[in-house]
Order: structure tokens, then sequence, then C-alpha cells
């Protein structure tokens, strides 16, 4: 097995229908192949040499639940029993809501948190004691491990309040509030993906990788800085995502959408790196939504103009993919999942 460069805790051997993956955290280990012989013989090896257990057919790996269809066409991961577990845990802290909110966070929270500045409630205030026993740190901590591995919708509103785990305000306590309440109806939620058959289409029509990106321009009203959310989709479920305070702040929408479509660029490059190691290598373009004409256009054209002169070289790091590693689209607001 050879350990690939992208991911060190990832090693492969063969190629097509004998490629074999190995996958290790810690000593959790994933064991990858369409070979039900090749699976045996490497299971053999590692009993013969370490003292392991097989767990057989993945259910679940690193607090991740796995369903499998029994043809083997849609793969579904979901957090179900941790998210009851965290929502029943603190189900103290959102008693003021009645019924499950429809939404991770109100839509005025940028007006919330921007207006408010401590100090904290006062000890006559009647929210006194709920907001000095406050487990924001545990809550965080409990609701981003829900939003990197299976909820890409509440990854925005958990960015948001993490900003305030240092010196947590009234206001970020009710958001926080506002999020467990809408995680507690939705605890069923996951992403699922599916594939037709192999002989039906190439590997790289089956894939259909691309990614999807947007920016929050100026969103920041303590900072003034744009957020980035990012979206990568393949076997047509969500496969990362992120969303990002940006370090600068950008003068303009078309900047704060251009610099956005940095993060992006650099995790297309990384999962295309890793599928090329695994012989897997994409020869088209992948394709780039985005929704901002202006940024499109930045990108597309290499000479440094009046509007984009000023970018530091950081975020022109991307321009020299477009065309020949990355198609970028334009695509309606309306119909920007990244947004």
């Amino acid at each position: 097995f050879l350990q690939t460069l992208l991911d060190p805790c990832l090693f492969y051997s063969g190629a097509g229908s004998t490629l074999f993956i190995i996958f290790i955290y810690v000593d959790d280990i994933l064991l990858l192949t369409a070979s039900a012989e090749h699976m045996r013989d490497i299971k053999e090896r590692f009993f013969a040499r370490f003292k392991c257990k097989d767990l057989g057919l993945i259910k679940r790996f690193l607090g991740v639940w796995v369903e499998l269809a029994a043809d083997f066409s849609e793969l579904t991961l979901h957090q179900s029993p941790y998210c009851t577990d965290i929502v029943t845990r603190h189900a103290e802290w959102y008693t003021m809501y009645k019924t499950p909110r429809k939404m991770p966070l109100p839509a005025d929270m940028h007006d919330r948190i921007g207006a408010e500045t401590p100090p904290p409630p006062s000890p006559d205030d009647e929210w006194f004691a709920w907001f000095t026993g406050f487990p924001y740190l545990e809550m965080v901590g409990a609701a981003l491990y829900l939003a990197i591995n299976t909820r890409p919708d509440i990854m925005f509103a958990v960015c948001m309040l993490a900003r305030f785990s240092k010196e947590r305000t009234m206001a970020a306590c009710m958001g926080l509030a506002h999020l467990y309440s809408y995680l507690s109806g939705t605890c069923h939620i996951g992403i699922s993906f599916a594939a037709r058959s192999l002989t039906e289409l190439c590997f790289e029509a089956l894939l259909d990788l691309h990614g999807l990106t947007d920016s929050d321009w100026a969103s920041d009203l303590r900072t003034r800085r744009s957020t980035a959310g990012f979206l990568v989709v393949a076997f047509g479920g969500p496969l990362t995502w992120g969303s990002k305070l940006m370090t600068t702040i950008a003068a303009s929408s078309m900047e704060a959408e251009y610099m956005g479509a940095y993060y992006l660029g650099q995790m297309l490059l990384y999962i295309r790196g890793l599928l090329k190691e695994l012989g897997l290598a994409l020869e088209k373009p992948t394709p780039f939504f985005m929704d901002a004409m202006a940024a499109i256009q930045a990108l597309q054209n290499a000479v440094f103009h009046a509007r984009t002169k000023h970018i530091a070289v950081k975020w022109r790091w991307l321009a020299q993919f477009i065309g020949n590693i990355f198609k970028v689209i334009h695509l309606r607001t309306g119909d920007m999942t990244a947004d």
C-alpha cells in the first residue's frame, strides 16, 4: 500500500476495479474495495499482525451512522442519535421556545449580535441565572461536530456563534438556544449520495463533482468583514462545505465574492489531487458556480485592471486555474445552494 501525499491517513493499492483503500483514524480503520476476495486477504493480514476486531459492513464510524441501500446504489450519513442526545442534554437552555424553530438562526441575527456589547445581565435581571450558567462552549462544540460531518444546514450558524466563545453575549446565547431549538426538530436530517451503475456512465460523469460559492459582503457589523460560504457536491450530495469569516476587509461585493471563491478553489484542487493519486484523475475542468458576474469576469480576465489590482497575490492565486482546472459558470442567486 502507498500513503497518499495529500492525506497521510489514507493508503491505497491497485487501480480501477482492483483499487483497495485503507483509511486510518487512530485505532479505527475503514477498508474499501470492490473485491470480496481481496477484502478477505487484507483482513487476514491485519489479524495476523494486530489484535483487532472485525465489525463487518460499516454501520457507524467516528460517531457518524452509515446506511447503505441493499443494492449499494445509495448511501446515507446521519448523526440522529448524537443529535437527539445533545438536544436532550441541553433542553433546559432553550425552553423559552415552545415549538422547534424552523431556521437555524433568526433572520436578524447579524443586527442582534452587532448591536450588543458586554456587560452581561445584572444580578437583579431575570435572565442573570440563565446567562451565567449557560454552557456556551460545550453547546457550540457539540453542534460543531454535527456541522462538520453531516449538517451543512447549520455550518454558518455554528461558525458565527463560535466567534463569541471567548466572551459570550446575551444575543449570542439566545442565538445558540435558537439553534438548539431548531436541532430538536431536525435530528433526523442527514446527507445522501446516490449513483447509477458504472456500466451506464464513466466515473467522471458518475461523480459529477462541482462546487458552489457565495459571499455576504461586510456582514459582520463589528468588523465589517465579509463571510464566505462554499459547497462541494459529488454523487448528488454535499461532499464538503464551509463557512468562513474573511481575514481582510473587502472593498466591494465583487471583491468579497472574488475572495470567497479562493476557499472553494483550494478545496476543489485538493479533491482533484487526491483522486489523481488514487488513479481516478479527472480529465475535464470542474464546474465552479458563482452568482456574481463581476467576480466571474475578474477571474477570467488576467489583466490587472483598476478594480482588482489592489487585491493581494493570495486572492489572485485562483485565476491561474480558470479554464484548465475550473470552469466558472454563472448561477442565479435564487438557485445558489451555497448562499
